[in-house]
């Protein structure tokens, strides 16, 4: 099942890094917050809200069902 770029243009890694510590700084939230958090909040509430772990693999981009499930 093919998924929707959230956009045409990549957002760079690191600029994902900046706006997540900005944001999270903002919120008065730990230091520590980052991408990889972010990524796994959002793929568990997908997961939560009764999306599969198929679905969200293909979301997240892991070629690993095993990724996708830690």
């Amino acid at each position: 099942m093919p998924h929707k770029q959230m956009s045409a243009v990549r957002l760079l890694e690191r600029n994902a890094l900046d706006m997540i510590k900005r944001r999270a700084k903002k919120a008065g939230l730990p230091d520590w917050i980052g991408n990889h958090v972010c990524r796994a909040t959002g793929i568990t509430r997908f997961l939560e809200a009764g999306d599969t772990l198929e679905e969200a693999a293909i979301l997240a981009n892991h070629a690993d069902m095993r990724t996708a499930r830690i």
